[in-house]
């Protein structure tokens, strides 16, 4: 999917309003689908492991074949933290910041000083996939400007 402009990648239960992440047609973790209209364009799946900490790593510039090829590797030393992010409620998105900021305002204020559950990658122009490796567990990868994975 392409994205073009600054994104989250966080738990998509965190930017949800209440009352959205409990109506069966608001955020809906098992279709993997956000039904609400101030998100365009976005991704959000399961992580295949249920809930946890995950890492996003810079690895600029790499294919999207030598990108899985890192992850399933799991040798990640050679490449930069550029950010972290948690999951509470077994599913991961990427979503434009504008979006999320708008739909749900205080997102960022409550979760201000707990930036280890969010990623904000800024200026981000490219595309981004979701890729289960072979023990299915959900990894994005990002190439663009910026190339990015997470793990």
């Amino acid at each position: 999917m392409t994205f073009e402009g600054n994104i989250y990648i966080t738990d998509p239960s965190y930017i949800a309003l209440i009352e959205d992440w409990a109506d069966d047609e608001g955020f809906d973790p098992m279709d993997e689908t956000i039904c609400c209209p101030e998100f365009t364009d976005y991704l959000m799946k399961s992580t295949g492991n249920g809930d946890g900490a995950w890492k996003v790593y810079e690895c600029n510039p790499h294919s999207l074949p030598e990108i899985k090829a890192i992850i399933e590797n799991g040798d990640y030393s050679k490449y930069d933290v550029i950010g972290e992010f948690c999951v509470d409620s077994s599913t991961a998105c990427v979503v434009y910041q504008q979006e999320a900021d708008s739909y749900n305002p205080s997102f960022i204020a409550d979760f201000k000083t707990k930036s280890h559950c969010w990623t904000l990658i800024e200026n981000f122009e490219g595309e981004i996939e979701a890729y289960y490796d072979s023990d299915m567990e959900l990894h994005f990868i990002g190439i663009g400007n910026r190339c990015f994975f997470t793990t």
